[in-house]
């Protein structure tokens, strides 16, 4: 590998690894915010109980929609490090077999 290549293995890792970060971000963002749903439904679960009639649907469509994003950010996750892994395990074999 030359350096042009190595340089360009450099450039992608690096874009990879933001995205990366970028995606534990949101995962942590979006699982703080499944939590403070779930609080919230447990709330007015308890305030059914006491015989207030609220509706408790947008909350329930909120963890949802909260799961929904939330899956789909861990799916993002594996991928990306998956293709960040196979990057260098790639860089690594030319490597070795051009020695």
């Amino acid at each position: 590998m030359n350096q042009i290549d190595f340089d360009k293995l450099i450039q992608i890792q690096v874009e990879l690894a933001d995205q990366i970060l970028s995606i534990e971000n949101e995962i942590q963002y979006y699982e703080q915010l499944e939590k403070e749903m779930v609080i919230k439904r447990e709330r007015e679960l308890h305030k059914t109980f006491l015989g207030y009639k609220g509706d408790k649907t947008e909350t329930e469509f909120a963890i949802h929609y909260i799961q929904v994003k939330l899956q789909q950010k861990k799916e993002l996750f594996t991928h990306l490090t998956r293709a960040f892994r196979h990057r260098s395990e790639e860089y690594v074999q030319t490597s070795c077999s051009s020695y």
